[in-house]
């Protein structure tokens, strides 16, 4: 069941979200209200990204891009790397969210102790 479910959430981000903007403006601020390590497992990015997984060392070589092409690659990573299997969120996270989450990875991600 839960995989189905969250087949059926990426198809639906796959599709929906190709058609969304990706442009960060300069003057954008990381929302203040989000926990970006919630947000993380939240989104299912622990099943790739978490120490450990498959896709982690991808994620800590990350932190070296800039914050606006963090945010870019978050919400939209298929028109970066046509087929990738990371879903697109960015009918799901908005350029503030993916601000934050994106200075989160930057400070280390989850793999920064707390």
């Amino acid at each position: 069941m839960r995989r189905l479910l969250l087949s059926t959430l990426y198809g639906t981000l796959l599709v929906g979200g190709s058609l969304l903007s990706t442009t960060v403006p300069a003057q954008t601020e990381p929302r203040k209200d989000v926990d970006p390590a919630a947000l993380f497992a939240r989104l299912g990015c622990t099943l790739c990204h978490a120490p450990g997984a498959r896709y982690h060392e991808r994620l800590v070589q990350s932190a070296s891009k800039s914050e606006q092409e963090l945010v870019k690659w978050i919400r939209n990573p298929e028109q970066f790397a046509p087929g990738t299997t990371m879903p697109t969120y960015a009918s799901l996270v908005d350029e503030p969210t993916a601000l934050a989450l994106a200075r989160w990875i930057k400070s280390g991600g989850p793999a920064a102790r707390k």
